[in-house]
């Protein structure tokens, strides 16, 4: 169908969100992320991959809320050729009557200092009315081990009649490498991460997804080489977490099994400890549904 109107397209949207028996608010907002990210993937010819907690809500519709989504390019430019690139595509008519404009602009580096980030503020609109904004890290200088992943977002809105496409997504593997060095880097002065819920992602991905040991313990090496990290022995959270872990993880949807701190820790030692032996020796499978490596 065509949308006739703004109106008409707000409503199909809001009966769509009632019907899938979905928190409102949180659904209506995933709908104008994926809105946006139907006029970035739509056009971007894989200059953009998908990473973080959009990414992670992309695979598995019940994991941990974001309020921003995460970015990586596919090949170093310079930020003002990136944001005009992402401007273009976030102004692609889609006949959803959704527009989206940059309000702010920020260049500044991660919080551990190692890759180059732009924090964008988009003001959305459905017809003249504005609606919430869309909010992005784009990390301008990440590489990866493998190819991006072409994901159809299991957490979209299914608008009948809207132009959608599959977003591009971080490899895994590269994606869990990262949130291990989070977790386990130090933060300048010797303090502990407090990247607590990278943990919680850990135990998502652990129970939903299935890895290549081979794969993962490269991306590890990788991952640790690009942050001047020494690989780790192995997997240790920070033990500072454990008074605070358990409500943390009880508001993000951990399964009661993991809401601990010392059974998700043990869960993400499971996970990572075969990948940090030194020469791991051939393959291994992690199956998510018996929650163990398995050899090939």
């Amino acid at each position: 169908m065509a949308f006739e109107s703004a109106e008409q397209f707000d409503r199909t949207a809001k009966r769509s969100i009632k019907e899938s028996g979905r928190d409102p608010g949180t659904a209506y907002r995933e709908m104008l992320r994926d809105r946006f990210l139907c006029r970035v993937f739509g056009g971007a010819d894989g200059r953009f991959v998908l990473k973080g907690g959009s990414g992670l809500l992309a695979r598995i519709p019940d994991a941990r809320a974001t309020k921003d989504i995460d970015f990586a390019t596919s090949s170093r430019e310079s930020a003002e050729t990136i944001l005009r690139t992402l401007n273009v595509l976030a102004s692609r008519d889609l006949g959803d009557f959704c527009s989206f404009r940059l309000t702010n602009s920020e260049e500044s580096l991660d919080e551990n200092g190692y890759s180059r980030l732009l924090r964008l503020r988009y003001a959305s609109f459905i017809g003249d009315e504005e609606k919430d904004p869309i909010l992005i890290d784009l990390s301008l200088d990440c590489s990866t081990t493998l190819p991006p992943e072409r994901v159809s977002p299991a957490n979209r809105v299914k608008i009948e009649g809207a132009e959608t496409c599959d977003y591009l997504a971080y490899p895994l593997p590269d994606q869990l490498a990262d949130k291990l060095c989070a977790i386990m880097e130090l933060q300048p002065g010797g303090w502990p991460s407090s990247r607590m819920k990278d943990l919680v992602d850990v135990v998502a991905y652990a129970t939903h997804e299935d890895f290549s040991l081979r794969q993962l313990a490269t991306a590890i090496e990788s991952e640790c080489g690009k942050r001047n990290m020494t690989v780790p022995k192995r997997f240790e959270a920070p033990s500072i977490w454990r008074p605070r872990f358990a409500a943390f993880a009880k508001r993000n949807g951990v399964p009661r099994d993991y809401a601990g701190f010392d059974a998700a820790a043990k869960l993400a030692a499971e996970f990572f400890d075969p990948a940090l032996f030194e020469g791991v020796a051939g393959d291994a499978e992690w199956r998510h549904m018996s929650l163990r490596w398995a050899r090939c």
